[in-house]
């Protein structure tokens, strides 16, 4: 019996040690952290597409194998950006930013959109290979 507290004990630290990293990403609210985070890296999303990131442009491919160009900006506490993937402009749009260590989220909608997966990205240098 007390083995099983113990393991139970152990699955709920686990579960609230995993919160709290989730807890942990930061919100980057200036264009400044912005530009030290990402400018100059590539973001690499989990069903192969990948931007690269440089001063004011975008530019990569889909992970359907389209070209990605586009322009972004820092507007007030947000990244805005305006892309077209193949031949089909998206609808501009400014995220939250949130950064945990190596991986940052954008989130739509200024932040009111929805969290998914897909905006979650993996930062490599431009140097680096893309995956």
């Amino acid at each position: 019996m007390k083995t099983l507290k113990v393991i139970v004990a152990a699955a709920i630290l686990i579960t609230l040690g995993a919160t709290f990293v989730d807890a942990a990403a930061k919100k980057i609210r200036k264009e400044a952290e912005f530009n030290q985070l990402v400018v100059g890296k590539t973001l690499n999303y989990p069903d192969g597409t990948f931007i690269k990131v440089t001063n004011g442009k975008l530019s990569g491919k889909a992970g359907n194998g389209q070209k990605i160009t586009g322009a972004w900006n820092w507007q007030g506490r947000f990244f805005c950006r305006n892309v077209v993937v193949g031949k089909n402009p998206v609808n501009e749009d400014c995220q939250r930013v949130e950064n945990d260590g190596d991986t940052v989220t954008f989130i739509r909608n200024k932040g009111r959109g929805k969290r998914s997966e897909e905006n979650k990205t993996e930062l490599h240098s431009l140097t680096s290979r893309v995956c």
